[in-house]
């Protein structure tokens, strides 16, 4: 598994993560379905969302302490592997690759909320995003 599960900004410096029930999901992902898991949007601190425009429906997936470090109760990823060769879709993003809702539906038992995001200038590029609703003990 790879990406960014701290905040970027120049305050956090990489701190906080996801709730190690995200983790434990994603890794188990890789595994059963053979591809590297892509964290695109982990944790996020408040300053970052209101910098990047993420709205407060988003702000309640975060926890943070008084020290800035947090842990996000929800995770953007795709998988990526040369073999699970995404479908492409048309450029007005109406046709939609058949592979990227299979994964969706793979995953969806797993998560409180899912869905999938797409990059508005290409929608090659996507995201699944999943959310729990509250952090459970391992």
């Amino acid at each position: 598994m790879i990406g960014g599960f701290g905040c970027p900004c120049a305050k956090c410096q990489g701190t906080g993560t996801i709730h190690m029930q995200l983790r434990s999901k994603l890794c188990a992902f890789e595994r059963l379905l053979g591809v590297e898991i892509v964290v695109t949007m982990g944790y996020r601190c408040p300053t970052i969302f209101n910098a990047v425009g993420l709205g407060d429906s988003e702000l309640r997936h975060v926890t943070a302490t008084d020290e800035g470090e947090g842990c996000a109760l929800a995770v953007d990823f795709f998988p990526r592997n040369p073999t699970y060769n995404m479908d492409r879709v048309s450029g007005d993003g109406k046709k939609w690759g058949t592979r990227r809702f299979d994964f969706i539906e793979l995953v969806r038992p797993h998560f409180d909320h899912v869905r999938i995001v797409t990059d508005p200038e290409d929608h090659n590029k996507w995201s699944i995003h999943g959310e729990i609703e509250e952090a459970r003990e391992l």
